[in-house]
């Protein structure tokens, strides 16, 4: 079945959308708000790393009074695209797997949007287009392509297919989702919005205006790399990257990661932050989860 999510829109009437329809002012958008207010492409539906995300395109959109940029959409979701003109999600259909990159140094790692490879001197995907990259990936809404700061173009590509870059040839492969890790989020009509600074090797959080804890060391190291990637990762991708002096020796990598993680989200636990914020989806993939409402800033 094709992935879709339900809207009720203001006059009670129900609306499907699919990944790449607009909602807009524009009466050939699938969501048509006709509200001087409305841009005429005000927003895009996608599909992201397995779950729906509102992609803001002209105009903005608010949860509870405050904007939010591409938030996930999930069952309950109310946005609001204007003060008064609001649309709400009544029903998500995700995708039955991810699209991951994977090969030699790099574990499964899922692409959406636009993605940079890095190559050296540890392979990397980050999301988002780095100009310093070896390659990039990026979807048009139906096959996925990359290119090279050379210029040359591979493409459309689909599950199975090689990903070769110089000397290195990695594949994309499909990830079985478990109905979403957006599945773990918790009703946030009553959530005070975390913000979330990264310096790299520190990192600040704060709700409500006010400084919750300070984070240094591996653990922010951990919780910024989460944050940069944005979607489910294998755990070996982060710490290989941690300590890429133990990438070859697996126990004592996974040793180090199983202590670090423990303190990380203990001390994340007793500075009373949601359990969820670095949370496993059971497949061995790891994320930071954000709320539609928090902010994360790299200051790094």
């Amino acid at each position: 079945m094709t992935p879709y999510v339900l809207w009720k829109l203001p006059d009670g009437s129900v609306a499907q959308t699919c990944a790449g329809d607009i909602i807009g002012r524009q009466w050939t958008c699938s969501v048509v708000l006709s509200d001087e207010r409305v841009s005429v492409a005000h927003a895009m539906v996608v599909i992201r790393g397995g779950a729906f995300r509102l992609l803001t395109l002209r105009g903005g959109v608010a949860v509870g009074g405050s904007l939010v940029r591409d938030p996930i959409l999930e069952r309950g979701l109310t946005l609001e695209f204007a003060p008064g003109l609001a649309l709400t999600v009544t029903e998500v259909r995700l995708p039955a797997y991810a699209l991951a990159l994977t090969g030699p140094g790099l574990e499964p790692t899922d692409v959406f949007g636009v993605c940079s490879l890095v190559l050296s001197p540890t392979v990397r995907l980050r999301r988002g287009h780095r100009a310093d990259a070896d390659a990039w990936l990026f979807d048009d809404g139906s096959a996925w392509f990359v290119t090279s700061p050379s210029g040359a173009r591979l493409g459309p590509l689909s599950a199975g297919d090689d990903v070769v870059v110089g000397d290195w040839t990695g594949t994309l492969v499909k990830r079985d989702l478990p109905q979403g890790l957006a599945a773990t989020l918790a009703s946030t009509s009553n959530y005070e919005p975390l913000r979330i600074e990264s310096y790299f090797d520190s990192i600040r959080i704060f709700q409500a205006g006010t400084l919750v804890t300070q984070l240094a060391g591996n653990g922010a190291r951990i919780l910024a790399e989460l944050l940069e990637i944005g979607q489910p990762v294998a755990w070996e991708a982060v710490a290989g990257t941690i300590w890429p002096d133990a990438k070859d020796q697996r126990w004592v990598l996974r040793n180090r990661w199983d202590t670090a993680l423990k303190r990380l989200r203990t001390h994340l636990a007793k500075s009373g932050l949601r359990s969820d914020l670095v949370c496993s989806d059971g497949t061995g993939q790891i994320a930071a989860v954000l709320y539609p409402t928090d902010a994360f800033v790299d200051a790094a």
